[in-house]
């Protein structure tokens, strides 16, 4: 997807998951950030089948955050 291609040619991404796992699926890059809905439930307990899980449950201020670092004046 645009989020692999952004990150073959070095440009910042910010990429949310849900149900599919990052480590499968992530774009590699060194410019690469990943927010992992899921992440929260591993230590739960829960796998990602268990769970209604959805990016929604990523919230604005955590993308806003992620997003900072790559923002130049």
């Amino acid at each position: 997807g645009l989020a692999h291609l952004a990150s073959a040619v070095e440009l910042p991404v910010v990429v949310l998951f849900g149900m599919n796992s990052p480590e499968q699926w992530r774009p590699l890059g060194s410019r690469v950030t990943l927010l992992d809905a899921g992440a929260r439930l591993m230590a739960t307990g829960k796998n990602r089948q268990q769970v209604d899980l959805r990016t929604c449950d990523i919230t604005p201020e955590e993308v806003w955050d992620a997003c900072a670092p790559y923002w130049t004046h």
